[in-house]
């Protein structure tokens, strides 16, 4: 089972977001809200649309697509952001992997292998990597985690859910 993209091919973070189609960003919009008219005469129930003072939308800027409303002390972090100190990373051994998003981009993640394999007495080789993800919903904050995994195991996929960590052993 293959988890997101595969950008081993990539050499910098940027190329690694091209790849993997998380190239895009996200920003905010005001958020309107419709409350009872003011004003002297009106005998009739009106309404009129009013911008929030207290809070934004989150928006996904190439597909409009809203993901989240936040305060206005929310500070929204950009792929390139989240992902970009893996740089340093590749630069001393590490190797991309794999990459993706899950609810239309909601939850981003990125797999980096680290140069320091385990052997098994069997023969196997378990890798040991990160797993880096965020959240454009507001959801949580960039969490960055250690984890072995077996290229050819489900345990990838228990080690990729964004709401806590865990690993299998089969």
């Amino acid at each position: 089972m293959n988890i997101g993209t595969d950008i081993s091919s990539a050499t910098t973070v940027a190329e690694a977001l091209q790849i993997a189609g998380l190239d895009w960003e996200v920003k905010t919009t005001p958020t309107m809200y419709r409350r009872k008219a003011t004003g002297r005469g009106f005998r009739l129930s009106r309404q009129e649309l009013v911008e929030s003072e207290k809070y934004l939308a989150i928006l996904r800027e190439d597909t409009e697509e809203e993901f989240a409303h936040v305060t206005k002390r929310y500070q929204i972090v950009q792929n390139q952001q989240a992902f970009g100190w893996v740089d340093k990373l590749i630069q001393q051994g590490g190797q991309f992997w794999r990459a993706g998003s899950f609810n239309s981009g909601r939850k981003v993640y990125m797999l980096v292998k680290q140069p320091i394999a385990i052997t098994m007495s069997t023969g196997e080789t378990i890798e040991r990597g990160i797993v880096i993800s965020t959240s454009h919903d507001a959801s949580q904050a960039i969490k960055v985690n250690w984890m072995p995994f077996r290229v050819h195991c489900f345990n990838i996929v228990g080690g990729l859910r964004i709401d806590e960590t865990e690993t299998c052993i089969d």
